[in-house]
């Protein structure tokens, strides 16, 4: 394939948000492709599953959740299908209160539950503590369901073909890629851990610390129902500095994560880390398990290393920059927020201004 007629916008990544992204310009009719080197949502936003929640340090993330969730919910009603479980995601910690306090400002369902209710939405918990909260909207998110249907809804628009770099040329983008060189007047980027690689070269530099972080997926012991686990957020620990697990939809077993098992990368092209480094991480998710989550057996059976690119003005934190005709996406934990934030990418690149709700804070760290 050769040099193809100039495009309104390319979507570089068939991620969450990249998928979201396309799928919004199109259906705005914008004539738009994403590209896309491996499998759509094979990158950071691979895996088994993930957690909708409105458990956020910011107040302004906690409303920007509660957008995002409207959402998904309309995705569902195109779709037919439920992408975010109604389980609900149970929240522990010493700063409750704060939660509590930022969820009523923003209108979220919250309950406080002792340690039988935590119980009844957690067949497999021990407890948590006298109290914990319970954020009802909150549920894991169906992965490959809410992937598979964006696919389906770009159909043609979406091309399996490895982006090798970006080029201004006479006031357009020129998209270089495995299968051809394509023409836009606009591009925005959101290729996960290849943003930045694909974004240096026209002039934009992100402040992204590359990372490897291990989540591990345990059974559910015989005799427990495990059609219907709440989603976990466990702040007690200061040590494991949080622990996030949920269910996979129509599996018995349960996917935990600790921040503390999170392995730094050198740079945005490093393998993955050394084995060495990640047996600590496999023991200290166990004995977790072991202590908290009684209905799990406490040997895991699958591992997953999953790529993280964090900004440093927080773990949750995302933003967009702009460099002329180009827009470019990164972020950490944004696949709860994707619906969300595909149409205000398109937003920002079609008014040449990034968005209020992706702008990069004014007190951010460079």
């Amino acid at each position: 394939m050769g040099r193809e007629a100039e495009r309104d916008l390319i979507v570089v990544g068939g991620g969450i948000v990249g998928l979201a992204t396309a799928v919004a310009a199109q259906d705005r009719g914008i004539e738009v492709l994403c590209f896309e080197a491996a499998r759509p949502g094979a990158g950071q936003s691979a895996g088994r599953t993930r957690i909708f929640r409105h458990r956020h340090e910011r107040p302004e993330l906690v409303e920007l959740a509660v957008r995002a969730r409207r959402e998904w919910e309309r995705w569902e009603a195109r779709l037919g299908h439920r992408l975010v479980g109604d389980e609900g995601a149970l929240v522990a910690g010493p700063d409750l209160e704060d939660h509590a306090r930022r969820f009523e400002a923003a209108d979220v369902e919250y309950t406080e539950v002792e340690p039988s209710a935590q119980r009844r939405a957690l067949p497999i918990l021990a407890s948590l503590g006298e109290t914990a909260l319970l954020d009802r909207k909150g549920g894991a998110i169906r992965i490959r369901v809410a992937v598979d249907a964006l696919v389906g809804w770009l159909g043609e628009r979406l091309i399996l073909a490895e982006v090798l770099g970006l080029e201004q040329a006479d006031g357009a983008l020129e998209v270089h890629t495995s299968e051809g060189i394509w023409r836009a007047r606009r591009a925005v980027v959101c290729a996960g851990s290849g943003t930045d690689r694909l974004a240096q070269p026209l002039g934009v530099e992100l402040p992204v610390r590359h990372a490897c972080q291990l989540r591990a997926t345990f059974g559910v012991r015989e005799g427990l129902a495990y059609e219907r686990l709440a989603c976990l957020l466990d702040r007690r620990d200061a040590a494991a500095s949080g622990v996030y697990a949920a269910q996979c939809e129509g599996r018995p077993c349960y996917t935990v994560g600790l921040h503390s098992s999170e392995v730094s990368l050198p740079n945005g092209t490093a393998p993955i880390p050394p084995a060495e480094s990640l047996s600590p991480a496999v023991e200290r998710t166990s004995r977790y398990v072991a202590e908290n989550l009684p209905g799990l057996h406490p040997e895991p059976i699958e591992l997953r290393l999953c790529r993280t690119t964090k900004l440093p003005w927080g773990d949750d934190a995302f933003a967009a920059w702009q460099e002329g005709p180009l827009t470019v996406f990164a972020g950490n934990n944004v696949f709860k927020v994707a619906p969300l934030i595909g149409p205000l990418l398109v937003d920002s690149a079609v008014s040449d201004e990034v968005t209020p709700e992706l702008a990069v804070p004014v007190e951010a760290p460079a």
